[in-house]
């Protein structure tokens, strides 16, 4: 899974085991819905706009995630 690779990039071990860790979560949640390709990328859809909503004094994935 190229995801958990990344995390070596992220430099404090810390941080890599986050990643590593929500990486494994969300394809557990993924299979535990049965998220189809469509939905999936629906969300991926979402995400992206939110990104494209983000300011510099307003991050909008981040207000969605917490």
């Amino acid at each position: 899974m190229a995801l958990l690779a990344e995390p070596e990039q992220a430099g404090a071990p810390c941080v890599k085991e986050i990643i590593q860790v929500l990486a494994r979560h969300l394809h557990d949640f993924a299979r535990q819905v049965r998220l189809t390709e469509e939905e999936f990328v629906t969300a991926l859809g979402i995400v992206t706009r939110l990104g494209r909503l983000t300011t510099p004094s307003r991050n909008e994935v981040r207000l969605m995630a917490g």
